[in-house]
């Protein structure tokens, strides 16, 4: 479960890149794609604190962090990561759909 929540956490990353930001900023690239700022949606605040959750749960239990041991945090189960997989892809989907609402407004 940890190595999974630690690739969740990854495809949270790349999520926020690539839909959310929409390619305009790439880690480790040295340029910014301003033909894309555009198309960057408006970031709803249940759509962030979705992500923040998402994030904070796969940081809570990721083989990248040291675990604090007074907390005794359990590893979720399989059926909660499903959970989680799920939100991340409701709020990609929520993204894509508004960018492409966006696109369709007149100028």
């Amino acid at each position: 479960m940890r190595q999974q929540y630690s690739k969740l956490r990854a495809t949270i990353e790349r999520m926020i890149q690539d839909i959310v930001f929409n390619g305009v900023v790439v880690r480790y690239r040295d340029w910014i794609k301003v033909g894309n700022l555009g198309e960057v949606v408006t970031f709803e605040d249940t759509d962030c604190k979705e992500i923040e959750r998402l994030h904070k749960a796969c940081c809570d239990v990721t083989e990248a962090h040291d675990p604090s041991s007074a907390k005794n945090i359990p590893v979720p189960t399989a059926q909660q990561l499903g959970i989680d997989i799920a939100a991340l892809v409701a709020v990609a989907q929520s993204s894509r759909t508004k960018r492409d609402a966006k696109k369709k407004r007149p100028n």
